[in-house]
């Protein structure tokens, strides 16, 4: 079971095992996705990047006294199988190094960007998706990271494409997976993982791209119209066949936020569902 606690980045002492951003980890200059503060500079960066972080207790070298009350004060974990009834959940192990597992990444990933634009592209035109071909593209990047999911991470932190949202759901991809292998998901929840990263944004193909591109403050009636990309999307997966309900959620659901103040149904912390296989809620549809 997972022992994180949140952290304000001025607690922070070397010895500390960071496994959490108040940010998206692309982007920032960390390799890799947790790392044990080891020095000033390690501890000069988090600090003048995030306000705060989360510390694994159990991979930490050192917690202070205060950190240690906060843990013992803190609301009570759920085991993870409560959490993913019914799911055989085991624990992967490296099959390959970093050096060895690079260049398969590397060919994964060159892949899936060319096929997630030219599915993007024909779901445009077609306005279905191409299931068959979704769910055979994630096979390599799955494979890559059930051996070694370093090489990935650290590939779509570096991968610069023009078209934010094909750069977007690749990046996504990478940490579902990611995840997913954390928690010791089995290949078909990994799949699932991926293909509803892949799609969670594809609803975004019938907003208007002015509206998606544009810098400025958007007025109630514009965000309300690039808010239903959600709506869109759920609308768009289901016509083009796919049905696993895990996809539907993380589609319908990737805008819900712990504190109640996300969309479309504005769900708060358990009430979110994480791959709820055993607790089915409705999706937001189309008129």
């Amino acid at each position: 079971m997972l022992q994180t606690l949140k952290v304000s980045v001025s607690d922070l002492a070397m010895g500390m095992f960071v496994s959490g951003l108040d940010r998206p980890w692309l982007g920032t200059p960390f390799y890799t996705q947790g790392f044990l503060l080891e020095s000033d500079d390690d501890l000069r960066q988090v600090r003048e990047l995030c306000n705060f972080v989360y510390i694994d207790t159990r991979k930490s070298r050192y917690i202070t006294p205060k950190i240690a009350r906060q843990g013992q004060v803190g609301r009570n974990r759920i085991p993870l199988d409560a959490i993913f009834t019914g799911r055989n959940l085991t624990p992967y192990r490296d099959a390959n190094d970093w050096k060895d597992e690079h260049p398969r990444a590397k060919a994964a990933l060159d892949k899936l960007v060319v096929d997630i634009s030219d599915i993007y592209d024909q779901a445009a035109v077609r306005g279905k998706i191409d299931a068959v071909r979704i769910k055979k593209v994630a096979s390599p990047l799955i494979d890559s990271i059930s051996r070694n999911p370093d090489a990935c991470l650290w590939l779509g932190r570096l991968k610069q494409h023009d078209e934010y949202s094909y750069h977007h759901s690749i990046s996504t991809t990478i940490w579902a997976i990611a995840l997913g292998r954390q928690l010791g998901m089995q290949r078909h929840d990994l799949r699932s993982l991926a293909v509803g990263g892949m799609l969670m944004d594809v609803g975004k193909l019938l907003v208007d791209p002015e509206l998606l591109r544009a810098e400025r403050t958007l007025t109630p009636e514009e965000m309300r119209e690039v808010r239903h990309h959600v709506a869109h999307g759920v609308h768009l997966v289901k016509k083009s066949g796919i049905q696993n309900q895990d996809v539907l959620d993380m589609v319908g659901f990737h805008h819900e936020r712990w504190d109640g103040s996300g969309y479309p149904r504005g769900l708060s912390g358990d009430n979110i569902p994480p791959l709820p296989a055993s607790r089915r809620l409705s999706m937001p549809t189309t008129p």
